[in-house]
């Protein structure tokens, strides 16, 4: 009966394992990503990287929700993750956004074989 008071009073447990499993799905799919209409091609080591710190500080938030009865936060969190994620795309200028691209090729070409 105790698990079952905890669940319905932290009711997004389990959300966290589909988000993680949605969000490998689309990282090991898509190895692209469009940025104000470009597409850019995302290191495959990179996005597990970003993925395991991603997941790591989504755990920390979660636990942190768990351990204050503070539910919302986790919601909270993952909906300004998206909005300054989107933003900050948003906002990348075109120079910048070359600079990437160089870095992207010049980092592709250095991994094939002579």
């Amino acid at each position: 009966m105790q698990n079952l008071r905890k669940e319905a009073r932290f009711p997004y447990a389990g959300t966290k394992n589909l988000l993680l499993f949605l969000w490998s799905t689309l990282v090991y799919l898509s190895m692209k990503y469009r940025v104000n209409g470009i597409e850019i091609p995302l290191d495959r080591k990179e996005t597990a990287a970003a993925k395991r710190m991603v997941a790591k500080f989504m755990e920390e938030v979660e636990k942190n929700s768990k351990d204050t009865g503070n539910t919302s936060l986790y919601f909270t969190t993952l909906i300004l993750m998206q909005v300054l994620s989107q933003e900050a795309l948003d906002h990348i200028d075109s120079e910048t956004l070359q600079k990437y691209m160089e870095a992207c090729e010049k980092k592709r070409k250095e991994s094939l074989p002579d």
